[in-house]
């Protein structure tokens, strides 16, 4: 009985770490200057996300020169990405990626450079728009 309930809960604890480390593996806050990381309230957060129906996926490559990594577990790319920023006027570039079909994989349809201001404990999301003309980014505050 005592083994049955060792296992029941080993194996309870093992799907967890699981999918804790499958999650932080696709989803990733990732500090954008450099030293010690800051309490909440003294960076802001960048987020960017999946257009799925535009076909491509938002990323934040650079930010003031600073260059982001992404990671792309099994072939799977993320929903959502978070970075966090100190406050103040940034240079950020981003990517559209697109999947190219099974042979070329995942490359670069758009690239845009935007100049953007954060604030202390602010939240900020990215939406990209890829037209004839280009890449476009809208970054707006929502908290």
């Amino acid at each position: 009985m005592k083994l049955k309930r060792f296992a029941r809960v080993i194996g309870t604890n093992l799907i967890i770490l699981t999918a804790g480390l499958f999650f932080s593996g696709c989803v990733g806050i990732q500090q954008t200057y450099p030293g010690q990381s800051l309490p909440r309230d003294q960076i802001a957060f960048i987020k960017t996300h999946d257009h799925p129906r535009q076909g491509f996926t938002l990323e934040m490559i650079d930010c003031d020169g600073i260059m982001i990594q992404h990671s792309r577990a099994s072939g799977f790319t993320h929903t959502s990405f978070a970075f966090s920023a100190l406050p103040g006027k940034h240079t950020i570039k981003f990517v559209a990626i697109g999947f190219a079909g099974y042979s070329t994989g995942f490359v670069p349809v758009g690239r845009c450079d935007k100049d953007f201001t954060v604030e202390a404990g602010g939240t900020y999301l990215a939406t990209g728009n890829l037209t004839n003309t280009g890449l476009s980014v809208d970054i707006v505050k929502t908290k």
